[in-house]
Protein backbone atom coordinates (compact mmCIF):
# COMPACT_ATOMS: atom_id res chain seq x y z
CA UNK A 1 0.00 0.00 0.00
CA UNK A 2 1.09 3.46 -0.96
CA UNK A 3 1.61 6.09 1.84
CA UNK A 4 -1.21 7.92 0.20
CA UNK A 5 -4.02 4.93 0.30
CA UNK A 6 -2.83 4.73 4.33
CA UNK A 7 -3.30 8.72 4.43
CA UNK A 8 -7.24 8.58 3.37
CA UNK A 9 -8.07 5.07 5.21
CA UNK A 10 -6.52 7.21 8.45
CA UNK A 11 -8.94 9.92 7.47
CA UNK A 12 -12.16 7.63 6.81
CA UNK A 13 -11.85 5.99 10.17
CA UNK A 14 -11.15 9.06 11.95
CA UNK A 15 -14.06 10.45 10.28
CA UNK A 16 -16.38 7.35 11.42
CA UNK A 17 -14.97 7.42 15.11
CA UNK A 18 -16.52 11.72 14.92
CA UNK A 19 -19.42 10.31 13.83
CA UNK A 20 -19.60 7.77 16.42
CA UNK A 21 -18.55 10.42 18.74
CA UNK A 22 -21.70 12.82 17.95
CA UNK A 23 -23.91 9.98 17.60
CA UNK A 24 -23.29 9.01 21.65
CA UNK A 25 -23.37 12.98 22.32
CA UNK A 26 -26.46 13.17 21.03
CA UNK A 27 -28.35 10.18 22.33
CA UNK A 28 -27.10 11.06 26.33
CA UNK A 29 -28.58 14.83 25.26
CA UNK A 30 -32.03 13.16 24.66
CA UNK A 31 -31.20 10.95 27.45
CA UNK A 32 -31.02 13.75 30.03
CA UNK A 33 -34.17 15.40 28.34
CA UNK A 34 -36.31 12.73 28.69
CA UNK A 35 -35.40 12.05 32.31
CA UNK A 36 -36.07 15.55 32.84
CA UNK A 37 -39.56 15.47 31.96
CA UNK A 38 -40.44 12.12 34.22
CA UNK A 39 -39.32 13.69 37.07
CA UNK A 40 -41.37 17.10 36.74
CA UNK A 41 -43.69 14.56 35.96
CA UNK A 42 -43.78 12.72 39.07
CA UNK A 43 -43.33 15.97 40.98
CA UNK A 44 -46.42 17.39 39.40
CA UNK A 45 -48.42 14.57 39.18
CA UNK A 46 -50.44 15.24 42.42
CA UNK A 47 -51.47 18.87 41.06
CA UNK A 48 -51.87 17.46 37.47
CA UNK A 49 -53.76 14.61 39.00
CA UNK A 50 -56.34 17.17 40.95
CA UNK A 51 -56.87 19.90 38.20
CA UNK A 52 -57.34 17.58 35.49
CA UNK A 53 -60.76 15.88 34.59
CA UNK A 54 -62.22 12.26 35.21
CA UNK A 55 -60.53 11.50 31.11
CA UNK A 56 -57.22 12.62 32.29
CA UNK A 57 -57.03 11.18 35.62
CA UNK A 58 -58.03 7.93 34.09
CA UNK A 59 -54.97 8.36 31.70
CA UNK A 60 -52.88 9.61 34.13
CA UNK A 61 -53.40 6.29 35.95
CA UNK A 62 -53.11 4.30 33.41
CA UNK A 63 -49.83 5.57 32.85
CA UNK A 64 -48.20 5.32 35.98
CA UNK A 65 -50.00 2.06 37.66
CA UNK A 66 -50.80 -1.49 36.64
CA UNK A 67 -52.26 -4.43 38.35
CA UNK A 68 -54.91 -2.54 39.77
CA UNK A 69 -57.46 -4.48 42.06
CA UNK A 70 -59.82 -3.72 44.64
CA UNK A 71 -59.97 -6.04 47.31
CA UNK A 72 -62.65 -5.59 50.44
CA UNK A 73 -62.89 -1.83 49.25
CA UNK A 74 -58.90 -2.01 49.78
CA UNK A 75 -56.98 -0.62 46.06
CA UNK A 76 -54.24 -3.05 45.36
CA UNK A 77 -51.48 -1.87 42.22
CA UNK A 78 -48.27 -1.75 41.15
CA UNK A 79 -46.47 0.84 39.32
CA UNK A 80 -44.80 0.79 36.06
CA UNK A 81 -41.18 1.49 35.68
CA UNK A 82 -39.69 4.36 36.04
CA UNK A 83 -42.40 5.64 38.66
CA UNK A 84 -41.80 2.49 40.90
CA UNK A 85 -38.34 3.98 41.46
CA UNK A 86 -39.63 7.21 42.88
CA UNK A 87 -42.42 5.71 44.92
CA UNK A 88 -39.84 3.48 46.50
CA UNK A 89 -37.39 6.75 46.94
CA UNK A 90 -40.09 8.66 48.36
CA UNK A 91 -40.53 5.81 51.31
CA UNK A 92 -37.38 7.61 53.59
CA UNK A 93 -37.79 4.87 56.27
CA UNK A 94 -36.29 2.59 54.17
CA UNK A 95 -33.06 4.51 54.06
CA UNK A 96 -33.14 6.44 56.96
CA UNK A 97 -33.60 3.83 59.50
CA UNK A 98 -30.51 1.73 58.58
CA UNK A 99 -27.10 1.95 60.79
CA UNK A 100 -23.69 3.40 59.31
CA UNK A 101 -22.41 0.30 57.47
CA UNK A 102 -18.74 1.30 58.46
CA UNK A 103 -19.13 2.12 62.01
CA UNK A 104 -15.21 2.90 62.35
CA UNK A 105 -15.01 5.71 60.19
CA UNK A 106 -17.48 7.95 61.32
CA UNK A 107 -17.11 11.40 61.54
CA UNK A 108 -18.36 11.94 64.97
CA UNK A 109 -15.72 9.94 67.43
CA UNK A 110 -16.62 9.03 71.30
CA UNK A 111 -14.04 10.57 72.99
CA UNK A 112 -12.54 8.52 75.87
Amino acid sequence: MSIISESRQGKCRATKLLDHIQAWTNANVSFYETSELILKLTVDAEKLYIKSDQWLRHDLLKLVLCNCTLTYGIPHYDYKKPFDIHAKGSDSAIWQSQRDLNPCCRLERAVS
